[in-house]
């Protein structure tokens, strides 16, 4: 079993080098001759290693990240999991190399899960987490942790989940910032994404500091309980949004100040937030209109 999951990774890893070798050789093609020839001597002597390992290690440091940011990709707004280190398991140098990079993130979605972690995480690896998935049961706390990127999905339940915690669900997806960040975050999010379905209620922002966040993506019957400082949003995705708060507001009154470089919208739901004219023309015709550059429609 170990021996063919390290296997998959291997062929992973090599699909993505291939991808990085491709785009060297695009480089390549329009450099000077002398340049291009140097260029295409090394790439044939790279073709002639069979093994990953062959690889130069800060080519290979590169495959690493590419290979992270592949696993963390959202399908179908599915939280992913932390497969990506299964990868640490497959030899000594690839684990010494590549776990820097790979324990920067982390997966919870269940009780299990959340349970191991709450169990295991120790200094030095909270001070290596930059970028978490977390379920929006309320129970994972992350005061302490460096975390700079932050995503919340729908919470899912395991069969050994106890009656009281069944019927505290609800409870949990309303109040999961307060419970990640008791005492209101201490750290500089700069991206803050929630994956939630429709029927979720939520109060955006009622703990996370606004006012560092460059990504943030709306989602649920969600609502803001103030007016926010959010002069540092380049990025806004507001999806499957539903609850009418949207409906009675101007874009630009939501989020004050903000220099919109992109805004992505999507429906969602068939009770979603319709988005109007006046609320793209808050968009064109706010205080900084002239940081948008991009208007287009979410799939997701």
């Amino acid at each position: 079993m170990l021996e063919r999951r390290g296997k998959g990774a291997i062929e992973m890893l090599l699909a993505l080098w291939e991808r990085l070798e491709t785009e060297a050789a695009v480089h390549a093609a329009s450099a000077p001759v002398a340049a291009r020839d140097a260029s295409e001597s090394s790439y044939m002597e790279v073709q002639g290693r069979l093994h990953f390992l062959g690889i130069p290690p800060e080519l290979r440091l590169a495959i690493y990240h590419l290979y992270l940011e592949e696993h963390q990709r959202v399908h179908e707004n599915r939280q992913p999991t932390n497969a990506h280190l299964r990868l640490l398991l497959i030899s000594h140098q690839v684990c010494e190399e590549a776990q820097s990079i790979l324990r920067q993130y982390i997966s919870l979605k269940n009780e299990r899960q959340i349970e191991l972690f709450l169990w295991n995480v120790g200094d030095k690896r909270a001070s290596c987490l930059t970028f978490a998935d977390v379920a929006n049961d309320g129970r994972v706390e992350l005061s302490e942790l460096s975390v700079k990127h932050l995503r919340v999905f729908e919470y899912e339940a395991t069969p050994y989940l106890s009656l009281y915690q069944t019927v505290s669900r609800t409870r949990w997806s309303w109040q999961f910032e307060a419970a990640m960040y008791p005492a209101a975050c201490p750290l500089r999010l700069l991206s803050y994404e929630l994956y939630l379905s429709p029927e979720v209620r939520v109060q955006a922002l009622e703990q996370i500091r606004s006012h560092h966040l460059r990504t943030l993506r709306l989602s649920g019957n969600c609502q803001l309980l103030r007016e926010h400082d959010t002069s540092s949003l380049r990025n806004l995705i507001i999806t499957g949004v539903t609850g009418s708060y949207f409906d009675q507001r101007r874009l630009d009154q939501c989020f004050l100040d903000a220099p919109l470089e992109s805004f992505m919208y999507g429906m969602g739901h068939r009770l979603g937030f319709e988005i109007r004219n006046h609320h793209l023309q808050s968009l064109v015709s706010g205080p900084r209109p002239q940081h948008l550059r991009k208007l287009q429609p979410s799939n997701q």
